[in-house]
């Protein structure tokens, strides 16, 4: 089976000015999000720092737990 499609259509001619033009639009609509996506950047932002900051509380407390191996009876002064 082979994983190209078989397409019947006919294909269109598409002037090279025509072609430019459409792929200079098409440019500009990659550089200016939707709304959607402008929430979707800011959510998946916020969530990396919620995670960042996790990151760093789950440091800062695993440092003042004290370790099983710095205990009484196992060579502490």
């Amino acid at each position: 089976m082979s994983s190209k499609m078989n397409n019947d259509f006919p294909r269109m001619y598409i002037p090279p000015e025509v072609r430019r033009k459409m792929i200079e639009i098409v440019r500009q609509f990659r550089k200016m999000p939707t709304k959607g996506e402008k929430i979707l950047k800011n959510l998946s932002k916020g969530l990396e720092l919620i995670r960042e900051r996790i990151r760093i509380i789950n440091r800062t407390n695993q440092r003042d737990i004290p370790s099983p191996f710095m205990g009484e009876g196992k060579g502490a002064d």
